[in-house]
């Protein structure tokens, strides 16, 4: 069986078009805190999916880089949202240039424009199991620019899950931004009694904002 965070896994999830992930509207924390973020910010989003959140941001005028491993889910946000062109580098861009997706493996592709000023990360964590979290984090640190505001949607489950989306623990997450020097700026959390996305078991979303500046 293919591991839970490869993109053969995800593909296979594309393919069965288990998308509970997908949300249909643009992230409400999103739109509440994306007033905070420098005016026209390099921003990256990891393992964006087809997100209407990037089409959100680059209408606003940020400079928008995703990166997606599953090319059926970047023709899907083409058709379906942001009209993109493909070009010879794996990279999808749109029009305007405000917005490009990168088609590759997180660990081993090159990303454009970095380091980023931001990083939305909408719950990408929760694709890697808790022993490669670390890994994980401190690979998407080392993509940030000096100053720079880190926007973090995590769960949290009170049982272990065999399988994506995994619990990260808030105060692991502080401990690795605190050694980066970023501050953790404010933090939210939603109780569910029964999960969003079909997790089938209860668990807490939190929604957290780090800066270094």
């Amino acid at each position: 069986m293919a591991e839970k965070h490869t993109v053969d896994y995800w593909e296979g999830e594309w393919e069965k078009r288990n998308l509970g992930f997908h949300m249909s509207s643009v992230n409400e924390f999103l739109l509440k805190y994306e007033p905070k973020l420098k005016r026209n910010s390099n921003i990256f989003v990891p393992l964006c999916g087809k997100s209407l959140d990037l089409a959100f941001l680059a209408k606003l005028g940020h400079n928008v880089v995703g990166l997606e491993g599953v090319s059926k889910a970047i023709k899907e946000f083409s058709d379906e949202t942001m009209t993109l062109t493909e070009g010879d580098d794996c990279i999808w861009r749109n029009e305007d240039g405000h917005l490009q997706i990168v088609n590759g493996d997180l660990f081993v592709t090159s990303i454009p424009n970095s380091p980023f000023e931001a990083i939305y990360d909408r719950a990408s964590i929760t694709v890697f199991h808790p022993d490669f979290q670390e890994k994980y984090l401190k690979h998407m640190i080392s993509l940030c620019a000096p100053k720079c505001d880190y926007l973090m949607w995590s769960l949290h489950f009170e049982e272990e899950r065999p399988h994506p989306p995994y619990s990260t623990e808030n105060a692991f997450m502080d401990k690795i931004f605190s050694f980066a020097s970023f501050n953790l700026v404010s933090r939210e959390e939603l109780c569910y009694e029964e999960a969003p996305f079909k997790h089938g078991s209860n668990c807490k979303i939190s929604w957290s904002y780090y800066q270094r500046s």
